[in-house]
């Protein structure tokens, strides 16, 4: 992630150099296999550093986001012959209803959480 941030930061800023730069954890949605946890985690981690290096204020959902994300599997395996049966397995709640993208209910909590973060971003700025 650092290579790719660092470029991204960069081009952003010397197109508009006085832009404010907000960086983003995974949230932890998402179709994953393995260890889902650790990887989520290990993913946001490296992207808090990268946040870090680029002195760009940090929006951490992985931490802060509060979504809730099941960690049941659908039945099947995914191929042709035996695909996922999403609507004969329990995947929904009240933030996703898919594992991968928020409902209202869950935009609204990362939403929440990156209004504050932007606001004492910006209260910082105006109080220095």
């Amino acid at each position: 992630f650092a290579g790719a941030y660092r470029y991204l930061a960069e081009e952003l800023l010397n197109l508009f150099p006085k832009a404010q730069l907000f960086f983003t954890t995974a949230s932890g949605l998402g179709y994953w296999q393995n260890s889902v946890v650790e990887r989520r985690y290990r993913t946001a981690e490296q992207q808090r550093k990268c946040a870090n290096l680029c002195a760009a204020t940090l929006i951490d959902w992985s931490a802060e986001g509060q979504i809730s994300a099941i960690l049941t599997y659908p039945q099947g395996s995914g191929t042709e012959e035996d695909p996922y049966l999403w609507g004969q397995c329990t995947l929904t709640n009240a933030d996703s209803t898919d594992l991968m993208h928020p409902t209202v209910t869950g935009g609204k909590k990362y939403g929440r959480l990156a209004a504050l973060v932007i606001k004492q971003r910006f209260l910082d700025i105006y109080n220095m």
